[in-house]
């Protein structure tokens, strides 16, 4: 958990002033703000893309397996189709 400290009204303290603590305060809701609308936006785009899906017919013409023991957790597979 993160949290932040800010001492208002000691003088000579080193802490923010008023002012420096309110500008900072409306920056990160400007910021928080911002990545709101931004994931408002991706969700109503991708929203929109399920609604508006088109079926396409497609065939399998080669699969593969591929295996990678050279990690150390244990043998790892990947398909190709």
């Amino acid at each position: 958990m993160i949290s932040i400290r800010i001492s208002i009204g000691r003088e000579n303290s080193g802490n923010l002033s008023p002012r420096k603590t309110i500008a900072i305060s409306g920056l990160i809701a400007a910021v928080g703000m911002v990545l709101i609308g931004f994931g408002f936006m991706q969700y109503t785009g991708q929203t929109d893309s399920l609604e508006n899906a088109v079926s396409v017919n497609g065939t399998v013409v080669e699969t593969k397996i591929t295996e990678d023991t050279s990690r150390r957790g244990g043998t790892e597979y990947e398909t190709s189709i």
